[in-house]
């Protein structure tokens, strides 16, 4: 996934370099992709380049839908189904984010009370207490920041959908079984 994004990163500051700008609100959907394959650069050299990394977004986004597709299917078959069935119904929390969380956290029954997981996960706050003073900060960060970083990273997705789906339904009256339809849609 690392290197899809920094091939769309190096294409973006290419097309910027070179004055290129997209009209189009929806980075890499179909259409913007459409338009990618249809931009002539005044070089040649500048074309073969840019041609280049067309391609290689174009095959890591086959790629990974490729990878997607047979964890998906091997998951299904994983003594751990059952738990990361469960861990979906987190919000946010999708098949591929549930497997990764649970196969870096293992067997919970080594957890004895949920404070221990969450230890691990390094998501309690930090303390600073002196004599009748308690003062609690930040999360610690301490323990496993895979898990921490997946389960983070699916919150963060959910809630960006969330506030798209809020501006969609701006000014219009949307009911709440239609909003979860929509939400049901990209979860």
């Amino acid at each position: 996934m690392h290197d899809l994004n920094d091939a769309k990163y190096r294409l973006k500051a290419f097309l910027l370099r070179n004055h290129v700008h997209y009209q189009g609100t929806d980075n890499w959907s179909i259409k913007h992709l459409r338009w990618l394959t249809q931009i002539i650069l005044p070089h040649p050299a500048q074309q073969i380049a840019l041609q280049e990394m067309i391609q290689t977004i174009s095959e890591r986004m086959a790629r990974v839908t490729r990878i997607d597709n047979e964890l998906t299917h091997e998951i299904k078959t994983w003594r751990y189904y059952p738990v990361v069935k469960a861990i979906q119904a987190m919000r946010g929390i999708r098949l591929l984010v549930a497997a990764g969380v649970i196969a870096e956290l293992g067997d919970l029954n080594r957890f004895d009370h949920p404070s221990k997981l969450m230890s691990y996960l390094g998501l309690i706050p930090s303390e600073h207490s002196s004599g009748n003073s308690r003062r609690l900060g930040a999360i610690t960060k301490c323990g496993n920041h895979r898990a921490r970083r997946l389960l983070v990273e699916g919150h963060i997705a959910i809630g960006i959908l969330l506030k798209s789906l809020l501006k969609c339904s701006k000014g219009k009256k949307v009911s709440v079984k239609k909003s979860l339809i929509l939400l049901g849609k990209h979860n």
